[in-house]
């Protein structure tokens, strides 16, 4: 096998123990290592294994070397990193000592490159498409369930490091995976038939009896009456309408409901990265020079250079370099201020537009389009990314064109970096900060789509992505090389590309994601999406689901309450008809400002295949966040209930003062007991028409939610 120069990513095709624990490095099939160095022969490797951390040699012939692409005529990502500056990352001395950086120099053993050791041979038997994709479900299986009953510091994605990495697991799991993709379903029925023939005791081979499950036993005389009793039982009993089927399909997911979605989508998805927010802790930093003095970035009070650079004169015959050397510099001393108007400047003087144009980091725009663009005060964002480096070049500050990657709204997740935006980053007060002027424009057609239109909330995500701190891009902003992350150590490429898109609004709102996983946004059949998030006091949050390929919109149902003391929206969905890929879209304000609008924080892509069923949920009303308590409905969910059937109203809520009661259409009150942390009651609906859920609010009675009964 012919290896590219390393630094590169390869897969295990097969589980190796190593020979000596000091220095190989034993693994998984499945497990993706960074390769750091290569024998002169090729017949070794030293790396690091994504999953355990642990470093050490390998032989190449039990990996498979991973190529990334970024799309059609681009180059891969490794070509590129290739083909970039040999600079290594920036390290502070806080940054721990330990950890592998693309491009850093590590420390290797001597005798790998001259290993004259034959390595071992991978176990003979062929490596077919089947197996690889049997392999790569089961290896991920074995990563999830380490931390499948609760979620723990450690990350899922990333496994544990306590498995036996032999290689006799694999080649039976291999020789298991050949026999299953040679048999037919013919074969599978007719041996099937011919062992239940021959009863429970009959001795079969080990893979159908992983099949059939356990060895049954023959049920007694009493199993059997009484299993006769239940079937008779059964006929008479009233069928479940489709009301109640839906009842049953909106409860809260369990545990083992997540653990069943979560194991599928990963039998289907092999190389999906299921929760990789979890990559990130309290490790990764933002790149400083020191991290021992306190910042003052955003300590410093800038409003006064909005104020001056809102007097400047629009004069459209004067060139940016002449701007900064004439007007801003003579006006501000610090390289905060000067930084601040130029940003001011740029994101309110001109209107961005929307055009085809090849991106480059190196190649600045001509002295005659920068003419055009001043005259006409119109231009691309890339365009206004350039017209800032050369304006703030004269600050005498460390500056870079970053290329990479912005995952627009609306946007499908893959691993494919296709470069599509650019931002600054700048070292100033000794802090490592991100300006992306395009963004911060606040023409930006993407402004639209995350409905940012009243003025202050435009002028909030304009603030935002002025010295953004580099942990605060990291859900959005992907650069073309991991060392322009400045995050310190930086984020797998891959994992990066995974994590959920955070707008400006979902920070500035101080939202926080809550045990995310794509795994619940892959539907099969009656599924219905459910996440949460975590959210602070005074916001209010709402969520549609939208079609990929058209205009059709569903609706979801968001509801908050409290666990451990955290405040949790709950968020449920169903893809709108006709419809097999789209995005839930969730949306956020603040309560404390009166008329304020929503903006798009998060927008994740959805699938779902098989039978489809509509389902509308109960009817809220809009004013319930200003209430100064949360209620949670719990049951039932669903809009349309059926008359003269029993429902059991169950409202959750920690505050016991609250009055609750069940209007009936003819305006009958049914109060609603509390207990448990839940107000409860079972009511028979015989009465067509809404029913009303109603609190008591400052001495008079509020609509929280309505149900209609037919």
């Amino acid at each position: 096998m012919t290896l590219p120069p390393p630094p590169f990513k390869a897969k295990a095709i097969w589980s190796w123990g190593g020979n000596n624990k000091e220095k190989d490095l034993g693994f998984i099939e499945g497990d993706i290592i960074e390769v750091s160095k290569t024998s002169s022969d090729g017949q070794w490797c030293y790396g690091v294994s994504l999953r355990s951390k642990l470093a050490g040699r390998f032989p190449t012939k039990f990996i498979q070397v991973l190529q990334i692409k970024e799309s059609g005529s681009r180059k891969s990502l490794l070509e590129l990193k290739e083909s970039s500056s040999s600079k290594s990352l920036r390290l502070t001395p806080s940054a721990s000592s330990s950890s592998l950086k693309l491009g850093s120099s590590v420390s290797v053993p001597t005798d790998v490159t001259n290993y004259d050791e034959i390595p071992p041979p991978p176990p003979k038997h062929q490596y077919s498409t089947y197996n690889k994709l049997f392999t790569s479900s089961y290896t991920q299986r074995i990563l999830d369930s380490s931390t499948l009953s609760t979620d723990t510091e450690r990350s899922s994605y990333f496994g544990h490091s306590d498995f036996s990495a032999t290689s006799a697991g694999s080649l039976m799991r291999h020789k298991e995976a050949k026999m299953q993709a040679s048999m037919s379903d013919s074969d599978r029925q007719d041996l099937v038939s011919s062992m239940l023939e021959k009863g429970p005791n009959a001795k079969h081979p080990k893979f159908f009896r992983r099949l059939l499950g356990r060895k049954s036993v023959e049920p007694s005389l009493d199993d059997q009456i009484f299993s006769t009793s239940l079937d008779k039982l059964e006929d008479l009993t009233i069928k479940e309408t489709d009301a109640d089927d839906d009842l049953v399909r909106t409860r809260t997911l369990t545990g083992r409901d997540r653990a069943n979605r979560k194991s599928r989508v990963v039998q289907e998805e092999p190389d999906l990265i299921l929760q990789p927010q979890k990559a990130i802790s309290s490790l990764n930093v933002d790149e400083k020079l020191s991290y021992s003095s306190p910042s003052i970035i955003d300590e410093t009070d800038l409003d006064h250079v909005d104020e001056f650079v809102a007097e400047l004169p629009d004069d459209r015959f004067i060139g940016p370099r002449e701007i900064v050397k004439n007007r801003i510099i003579p006006r501000f001393l610090t390289p905060l201020e000067q930084l601040k108007a130029i940003y001011v400047y740029l994101t309110t003087r001109f209107e961005i537009i929307e055009k085809q144009e090849k991106l480059s980091a190196k190649v600045s725009p001509s002295e005659a389009l920068f003419s055009d663009i001043i005259h006409r005060k119109r231009c691309t964002g890339h365009q206004l990314t350039w017209m800032f480096y050369i304006m703030a070049s004269h600050l005498d500050l460390e500056m870079e064109i970053i290329l990479g990657k912005f995952k627009k709204p609306l946007q499908l997740l893959d691993s494919n970096l296709v470069l599509n935006h650019t931002w600054i980053s700048v070292l100033v007060e000794g802090e490592y900060r991100f300006i992306d002027v395009a963004l911060g424009n606040h023409t930006n057609p993407v402004n639209d789509e995350l409905n940012l239109i009243e003025p202050l909330s435009l002028q909030q995500n304009s603030e935002f992505y002025f010295l953004a701190k580099p942990l605060d891009l990291l859900y959005t902003h992907v650069p073309m090389h991991a060392d322009q992350q400045h995050v310190v150590p930086p984020l797998d490429p891959l994992v990066q590309m995974a994590l959920p898109p955070l707008y400006s609004g979902f920070l500035h709102h101080k939202l926080s994601l809550y045990k995310f996983n794509h795994s619940l946004f892959r539907l099969t059949d009656l599924e219905l999406i459910e996440f949460d998030l975590e959210i602070p006091k005074k916001i209010d949050v709402r969520a549609i689901v939208r079609s990929y390929d058209n205009d059709a919109q569903g609706e979801a149902l968001v509801q908050v309450y409290m666990k451990r003391d955290k405040r949790l929206a709950k968020i449920k969905a169903a893809m709108p008809p006709r419809c097999s890929l789209g995005f839930i879209c969730v949306y956020a304000r603040s309560t404390a400002r009166p008329g304020a609008d929503f903006s798009m924080v998060l927008s994740l892509p959805c699938s779902h295949k098989g039978k489809y069923k509509p389902i509308e949920w109960v009817k809220k009303n809009d004013n319930n966040a200003h209430l100064d308590f949360d209620l949670y409905i719990k049951q039932p969910q669903t809009f349309n209930l059926t008359r003269n059937l029993p429902y059991k109203f169950q409202v959750l809520s920690t505050n016991s003062t609250i009055k609750c009661n069940l209007i009936s259409p003819s305006g009958t009150f049914h109060l609603l007991p509390y207990q448990d942390d839940a107000f409860e009651l079972t009511k028979r609906l015989n009465e067509p028409g809404l029913w009303r859920l109603v609190v008591l609010n400052n001495d008079s009675w509020h609509v929280y939610a309505e149900w209609s009964c037919s």
